[in-house]
């Protein structure tokens, strides 16, 4: 029955809260991505020599299968050093600059050719047994990597994984015995977590340790998938999050952006957002 007055209400109403784009480190660059048009490409071709000739551009990376265990294209069957595109907007490669700006216009100066291939558009699309596969080889990751979250050893069928099935009773006599019975398709709109602080992450790479400033409901997590790709111990990677700005679930990997952002502050010696 008593007011509880909230900790971090002041810092938050007075600006005095420190997000992740309030973090400005001496010598940080800004980082733009090069992505796919298109929803299903192998990609032939990355020339970044105009980029990496424009004044302010201070690291430029291209994606290759074995850059590190979450650039590594999971499947087998592309001869090559691309990974195969599997959806519009997914990273082919970035740059790094002084200014945003000079990243924005680098990464227009990147040429890309693609292979265009056939793709499934819509969700009954993409189940019917004649659909272009996501992933031609099976691929048994679990997690959010691949499988969408699914459990693993799942049996896969075309774009289609399981289903897992759990019953009580007869359901067969109970459906006999019903007086009614309906059956429907029934559609919903995607859902999306939206929150007021997008995802964003400063990294900042040093010979001892990499220091990540980052916008995510679980440093450790961000830790842990951070050392697993750069093949580095736990304790040389620290991750600070001192405001988050929403996250709802959505918040907890350093995801494909911080591996970038991180690649290229590795590559410029310099912080990177």
């Amino acid at each position: 029955g008593k007011p509880t007055p909230r900790l971090d209400g002041r810092a938050k109403v007075t600006g005095a809260a420190r997000y992740t784009t309030d973090v400005v480190l001496p010598g940080m660059l800004h980082a733009r991505r090069i992505v796919s048009p298109h929803p299903h490409a192998v990609v032939s071709r990355v020339d970044t020599r105009k980029a990496e000739k424009l004044a302010g551009v201070k690291a430029v990376f291209v994606i290759k299968k074995q850059e590190g265990a979450t650039l590594v294209d999971p499947s087998t069957e592309q001869n090559g050093t691309f990974p195969r595109i599997r959806y519009a907007g997914q990273c082919v490669a970035a740059v790094a600059a002084t200014t945003p700006d000079i990243a924005e216009e680098a990464a227009r100066l990147v040429e890309v050719d693609y292979e265009v291939l056939p793709a499934a558009t819509t969700l009954d699309g993409a189940m019917q047994p004649s659909a272009p596969l996501v992933y031609p080889a099976r691929v048994n990751m679990g997690g959010s990597a691949g499988g969408g979250g699914a459990s693993q050893n799942l049996a896969q069928h075309g774009n289609l994984r399981g289903p897992t099935q759990q019953s009580e009773g007869n359901v067969d006599a109970a459906l006999a015995a019903s007086a009614h019975k309906v059956s429907g398709t029934f559609r919903t709109q995607v859902q999306t977590h939206s929150p007021m602080e997008p995802h964003g992450i400063v990294a900042d790479w040093k010979p001892d340790k990499l220091t990540v400033y980052m916008s995510t409901q679980g440093t450790a997590t961000v830790r842990d998938e951070l050392a697993t790709v750069f093949d580095l111990p736990k304790a040389k990677v620290h991750v600070q999050c001192e405001f988050m700005g929403g996250g709802f679930g959505a918040k907890f990997g350093a995801g494909h952006f911080g591996v970038v952002a991180a690649e290229l502050s590795r590559r410029a010696k310099a912080p990177v957002r």
